[in-house]
């Protein structure tokens, strides 16, 4: 999901937004009105759509007294956020929040309260990363339609049966969303405000979250989608479900503990690379691996050109594998053929693991599984237990 919401070096000094695990290899939705793209090939580079954002943010705020910067946080989050009131406790105060927990439901979103009335039969996912969340939580006779990049880039995969009947939606846009006739549209807050404001306007409920900065906000959102289906005692179980293979997980990835990460994307116009409170973070989190970026004081979806590599020198790189419509090598050649890099221990070992985009990409529980193939994939290679880099 590699790239970032106001990237200059890529076009995204407009402030294009791409699609991010929640992020469309078709659909690019944009936060002004300079931008208007609608295509875009690159699910990869999504993932460094929230970094740039909150490069920007630093460099304008640094300076801001600490009310300042909060009062920014709350303007910053007010697509999909509600500040809670002194002293009361909210699973994630990033998240909508619940004012009830029987129908009918309301919740206390950005500009005021969403109210269901009953539990909706005809969700529909605006991404991704959305399909993932809905489709652990109820069958497809509750889902509108699926967006077309759920094929390549959620858990469905190439689902066969009910799923597979349908039908998908090209591109997120007003009137193809109305003539779906949802009775609730599950989105993020990068997606496009103008279609957002038109689904708002013809009635249709909207839910808007955030793209997640850690595990506990990817579980929280399973268990408010889950008060919002009517389905919590689901919800409860997947989340119980989650913990265990978390904790499973954990014993298979304790030998390789030591070992530094590096998530890494590349195509074509320079490298990019996840620092903390990214999706690439949860990913190395959950296979136990230490994020060289993180450590080395980076925060969200940062550039990694040549000499910041050398300088990171990670045991283990994480790449995405190239999609079908992606006409650039993927980030793993970058790294093997790059003269440079060949001093690089990672890089003569062979220890860069290649994870599809579904996995590599996402901002779902499937992050959880991307970080269980990670932790195949090491055991494969036979991974060392101690860094083969020095701190």
């Amino acid at each position: 999901m590699e790239l970032g919401r106001t990237r200059s070096d890529r076009g995204e000094g407009t402030r294009c937004e791409w699609v991010r695990g929640t992020r469309s290899p078709i659909d690019l939705s944009c936060c002004g009105p300079e931008c208007r793209a609608r295509e875009s090939s690159d699910r990869d580079a999504a993932r460094l759509t929230d970094a740039a954002r909150r490069t920007e943010i630093a460099a304008n705020v640094k300076n801001l007294p600490v009310v300042g910067l909060l009062a920014l946080a709350c303007s910053f989050l007010s697509a999909s956020v509600a500040c809670a009131p002194d002293g009361e406790v909210v699973a994630s105060p990033r998240l909508p929040r619940l004012l009830s927990k029987q129908f009918p439901l309301r919740l206390e979103c950005a500009g005021g309260e969403l109210t269901l009335e009953v539990p909706p039969r005809r969700v529909l996912p605006a991404n991704a990363t959305w399909v993932d969340f809905v489709s652990l939580l109820v069958g497809p006779e509750r889902v509108a339609a699926l967006p077309a990049e759920a094929s390549g880039y959620s858990r469905l995969g190439s689902s066969s049966g009910a799923w597979a009947e349908l039908a998908p939606f090209p591109v997120f846009e007003g009137e193809r969303i109305l003539a779906l006739a949802p009775d609730l549209v599950l989105a993020h807050a990068w997606q496009n405000p103008e279609t957002l404001a038109v689904v708002r306007r013809a009635g249709i409920p909207v839910l808007v979250v955030p793209v997640p900065e850690s595990w506990k906000e990817i579980t929280d959102t399973i268990e408010l989608l889950g008060t919002v289906l009517d389905v919590p005692d689901r919800a409860r179980e997947l989340i119980a479900e989650l913990e265990r293979r978390r904790e499973r997980l954990r014993a298979r990835a304790a030998p390789f503990g030591r070992l530094k990460a590096l998530s890494y994307t590349n195509l074509g116009a320079g490298g990019w690379t996840s620092g903390a409170g990214t999706t690439g973070a949860i990913l190395l989190e959950l296979a136990g691996l230490r994020n060289a970026a993180a450590e080395a004081g980076l925060t969200g979806d940062v550039p990694a050109e040549r000499e910041r590599l050398l300088a990171l020198a990670p045991d283990v790189f994480v790449v995405g594998r190239p999609d079908r419509s992606e006409s650039s090598p993927p980030s793993a050649e970058f790294l093997r053929t790059d003269p440079a890099l060949q001093e690089l221990e990672a890089v003569r070992a062979g220890r860069i693991v290649s994870l599809p985009p579904a996995l590599f990409t996402t901002a779902s529980p499937e992050l959880l599984r991307g970080a269980e193939v990670l932790i195949d994939e090491l055991e494969r290679l036979g991974a060392p237990a101690a860094p083969a880099s020095r701190d």
